[in-house]
């Protein structure tokens, strides 16, 4: 069964699908093109995780560092002392520099003052007292008075603190005067050794006016040069009071705040019960408690969360480490994973995104209201909806190959720069690392030498020459070893200690205190393995009380823990950093003895700072040589709150380049916070490193990544002269497929327009041998075939044509009987012209007549009948707008002028004339189809026709216009023109136009 349009049933629904494809088809092309940039969008933001991952480990273990080096009193104490005496340095320079001399007012004045602005009120509790000092030309303390300042005993206390500034210049004489000073003042496990090398800008523990307490001096330094000095005490319940832990934490969380992450501390798995997390001063968000007891509910710690790993739960990342051994809490740190850059749930939707799926919201909703409002899919011309698919098509690989490129572009460039960050970093701990190289070398070196017999019998033998030919074979060793010894010291049981350097007057200036500092170092160790300090010559003094000496022990050996003793004396042959006034030296300790007895303490003293100052220096150079100015090995040392070049020199170009100043910047911050700084500016890379070992050495590494930023940006370029060629590509292909089809179909439309506007003589113009060419050739030949028509109907009746047009033709037209008028024209004597003239002039002649003469009737609306040798019959039928008569009066008028106008012509010319007459009757006109056998003709019948015809024959006796009426004709004219006249011919034959009717311009044709 088939309907109507001759397609079956369900057929209806084929066509809209149909209908539909070109407006769904780049639809799905959109949501196609959405896809794939969600997926590029997705995998670069994995990417991006990955790398934050890795930055938020490495920030995480930076933060423990500094918080294990900054979370106990002293630490703080410490890190509050530096500031306050870079601040009054700094006073004091300022003030140089502005008045040209230094006034000590200054100081005088503001260190109270500034003193309660940078240390905390906890850490100075009543029962403190303040000590100001201003050193003399000849570097005598002088006590400051005034509002805050202690006064008493303040000249006792100026003695005492220029003892300690002179204390590695003290002889012996006067370091037992200072000791005895120190242990009057501070108690007697308070002796000079311990306040002059340990105590200097650190709290050390002593006893004032009966009651433990803690105590810090140090000097006020002015280009170098002290120029005064203080001394603080403060109450044994300052460092509970204090909560340094607490205060740590918020330091802490103050540091990390530039990555978003949060320091914490929570209680040990199997630690005291009733603990609970304790988290920084105001923060803690309740999303981060409510994820951290999940956390901690979820299962073994070790399991969830393992050591010194980046663990990301329920939208945090999580680090944990034990803080220190024996501590009751863990370290912890928390980053929002949402947070920074490159986050798994980062930003939203990158703008290109947001802007594709708008388009492809609208277009979608454009499509969807015109199927409900209209039920059919919107029209698209093919000269728009062509290119628009072919660009579509076009484009979305494009697009999919320059968003894909760009991303694997960018990551390229993210993984060089991160394998650069990377080696930056590796290359510093290597040369960290090389460190310890250097102390292993110290270490064997010193072993070597306790360890061979002729030179341990000679440290044994007593003898001072023998003893003098040891030392001398030590610091020969030393020196071979590239490791110069600051000191070697032989302490005997019994017997004078001896002390020996590469500097004999650095060796004297220091001796007693080294001595005084290592016979206590060897009486702890003796008192650690259970045996009596020997007294006698050279020993230890017997006054000092043991807690003195385990504070100086402590101190120096940077210990930590119940078991002090036992941790010293494992340090006995194995070498170790000690830190004295603040310069960490290599240290190696060993008792000799015959026969299992000990006899001798020998201790090895080797330059940290310097030996290591002088390694990398050569280093850096030798780096910076061989890559180049612009990839900068460099080293600084911070020595009393400022940092100094080490490598390259100071007045070296590098640090007077932005770069160098920004590697500076970070090396500096990277001294501060103690932790590794990675940063990039530009296509600069920069990372500092702080020496384990020795934390006053900062490593710095300027990581040039210009190459990387230059392969990026050639790849990238590379990539738009690929997009802009296959851009250039598709539109060429789209411009020929355009021209291949759409072109050819636009001539075709062209074509169609002007033939229905009647011009004939349009052609297609192309001869193609595919679909569209059978089209064209289709198309012309429908043209000419109209042209025929056209022709042909030049030899048809114009009534006729007029019928045809009015109604369908099925071979007959059916008579039809109307009311108008028949004009018939006729030559005079043209059988005669004929016969006479040319047959050429004559036929030429009879054209531009008929010509001439058809253009008038048409112009007034009349239809050409039949034209009978040289006579013309039309008719003109009656329309709403005026009667048939009317128009065949004007009609007639018009010939008339037309002959007349080219008869002067053809006189003017020389040309022979003609004359001619037309008959005009008004009536009811039948028209019908006659036949006979094989032959169809349409013919115009009735009285209104012969009586023209007799009219026309009759207007040879006209004298005026040749133009004649018939009676009733001529009746119904002067009802239509008033003005008319009219002559009689014969006995009412009939009537002449005495003048003919004005034209009026009418073009009716």
């Amino acid at each position: 069964m088939k309907t109507e349009l001759g397609e079956s049933p369900g057929g209806g629904g084929f066509r809209r699908a149909r209908a539909l494809f070109p407006f769904v088809l780049p639809v799905a092309l959109l949501v196609l093109l959405l896809v794939i940039i969600a997926w590029s969008e997705r995998t670069q933001a994995d990417w991006n995780a990955r790398q934050r991952e890795s930055l938020l480990q490495d920030d995480a273990r930076s933060r423990l560092e500094t918080f294990r080096r900054s979370c106990s009193y002293a630490a703080q104490m410490q890190i509050l002392n530096r500031a306050l005496r870079l601040r009054l340095s700094r006073g004091l320079l300022r003030r140089l520099d502005r008045t040209g001399r230094a006034d000590f007012d200054l100081v005088r004045t503001r260190f109270l003052p500034l003193f309660r602005r940078i240390v905390p009120a906890a850490f100075r509790p009543p029962g403190s007292s303040f000590y100001l000092f201003s050193l003399g030309p000849g570097g005598k303390p002088r006590p400051e008075t005034g509002p805050g300042l202690a006064a008493r005993k303040n000249r006792f206390m100026a003695t005492l603190v220029g003892q300690l500034i002179r204390y590695d210049r003290s002889t012996t004489e006067e370091l037992a005067a200072a000791d005895k000073n120190c242990q009057s003042a501070f108690g007697g496990g308070c002796p000079v050794v311990l306040v002059a090398e340990i105590g200097k800008g650190r709290p050390v523990l002593g006893r004032t006016d009966g009651a433990d307490s803690f105590l810090l001096w140090d000097t006020i330094d002015l280009r170098g040069r002290p120029v005064g000095a203080y001394l603080m005490t403060f109450p044994l319940a300052t460092v509970i009071q204090s909560r340094p832990l607490r205060r740590a934490l918020d330091s802490a969380a103050v540091a990390a705040r530039p990555r978003g992450g949060l320091p914490f501390l929570v209680p040990m798995e199997d630690g005291r019960v009733g603990l609970t997390p304790a988290f920084p001063t105001g923060r803690g968000s309740p999303d981060l408690r409510r994820t951290l007891r999940g956390v901690l509910r979820a299962g073994p710690r070790e399991t969830v969360v393992p050591l010194s790993t980046l663990v990301r739960h329920d939208g945090w990342y999580f680090f944990r480490d034990i803080l220190r051994v024996g501590s009751t809490f863990e370290f912890w740190m928390a980053y929002p994973a949402a947070g920074g850059v490159g986050g798994r749930h980062g930003p939203g939707r990158s703008l290109a995104f947001q802007l594709l799926a708008g388009v492809t919201g609208i277009l979608t909703s454009l499509l969807l209201a015109h199927l409900w409002i209209f039920g059919a899919p919107p029209f698209l011309t093919l000269r728009l909806w062509f290119p628009g698919y072919i660009g579509l098509v076009g484009g979305l690989p494009l697009t999919v190959l320059y968003l894909v490129g760009s991303m694997q572009i960018e990551i390229s460039r993210l993984r060089e720069i991160q394998t650069l960050r990377e080696e930056a970093i590796s290359k510093l701990e290597e040369i960290d690392a090389g460190h310890a190289s250097m102390f292993l070398n110290f270490t064997g070196v010193a072993r070597r030498l306790v360890t061979n017999p002729a030179w341990r019998q000679a440290c044994l033998s007593g003898r001072p020459a023998e003893i003098d030919r040891a030392a001398a074979a030590c610091l020969a060793a030393f020196r071979a070893a590239g490791l110069p010894l600051r000191h070697f010291l032989v302490i005997p049981l019994e017997g004078r200690p001896r002390i020996f350097s590469d500097d004999t007057i650095a060796a004297r200036m220091a001796g007693s205190s080294k001595i005084s500092f290592f016979q206590s170092v060897r009486d702890s160790c003796l008192e650690a393995v259970g045996l009596a300090t020997a007294v006698g010559t050279g020993a230890g003094d017997p006054t000092v009380a043991g807690i003195g000496r385990w504070m100086a022990t402590l101190g120096a050996f940077m210990n930590m823990g119940d078991q002090r003793k036992d941790v010293l004396f494992g340090t006995m042959h194995q070498g170790t950093v000690t830190s004295s006034v603040g310069s960490p030296e290599l240290h190696f300790s060993d008792f000799l003895g015959v026969g299992g007895g000990v006899k001798t303490f020998v201790a090895f003293l080797a330059g940290s700072t310097s030996g290591m100052e002088s390694r990398l220096r050569y280093m850096a150079t030798r780096f910076n040589a061989s890559v180049g100015p612009y990839h900068c090995l460099a080293v600084i040392r911070r020595q009393r709150g400022e940092h100094w070049a080490v490598a390259p020199r100071l007045q070296d170009k590098f640090w007077r380049t932005d770069f160098g100043r920004m590697l500076q910047r970070y090396m500096g911050l990277a001294s501060r916070q103690g932790s590794r700084q990675v940063g990039q500016r530009g296509s600069h890379l920069f990372v500092a490193h702080p020496c384990r070992s020795v934390p006053e050495i900062i490593l710095g590494l300027h990581v040039p990544t210009s190459d990387v930023e230059d392969r990026a940006a050639e790849g990238r370029f590379r990539l738009r002269c690929l997009t802009v060629l296959i851009v250039l590509f598709v539109v060429l292909v789209g411009t020929s497929l355009s021209r291949f089809f759409v072109t050819p179909l636009r001539q075709v439309e062209t074509c169609l327009t002007r033939v229905a506007a009647g011009d004939l003589g349009s052609r297609v113009g192309f001869t193609r041998r595919d679909e569209l060419g059978k089209l064209a050739a289709s198309f012309d030949e429908m043209i000419d075939g109209l042209r025929k028509r056209q022709d042909l109907g030049r030899f048809v009746s114009g009534t006729l044509e007029a019928r045809l047009v009015e109604s369908e033709w099925d071979g007959l037209v059916e008579p039809l009987l109307r009311n108008g008028a028949i004009l018939v024209s006729d030559l005079r004597g043209f059988t005669t012209i004929s016969e006479q003239k040319p047959p050429e002039a004559v036929v030429g002649m009879l054209n531009q007549h008929l010509e001439e003469m058809v253009d008038g009737i048409r112009r007034q609306g009349g239809l050409i009948e039949k034209f009978i040798g040289d006579a013309i019959i039309a008719a003109f039928y009656d329309t709403p707008a005026r009667p048939g008569l009317a128009a065949g009066l004007l009609a007639a008028s018009d010939m008339r002028r037309r002959h007349l106008e080219r008869q002067r012509q053809r006189q003017a010319a020389g040309e022979f004339t003609y004359e001619m007459g037309i008959g005009l009757a008004a009536g009811a006109i039948l028209s019908g189809t006659v036949f006979s056998a094989g032959r169809l003709e349409h013919v115009v019948l009735g009285r209104v026709r012969a009586e023209a015809e007799s009219l026309e024959t009759l207007s040879k006796k006209g004298a005026h216009t040749r133009v004649v009426l018939a009676r009733e004709t001529a009746a119904a004219a002067r009802q239509l023109f008033p003005d008319l006249r009219l002559a009689k011919i014969g006995f009412d034959e009939g009537f002449e136009l005495e003048v003919l009717l004005p034209g009026d311009g009418k073009d009716e044709a």
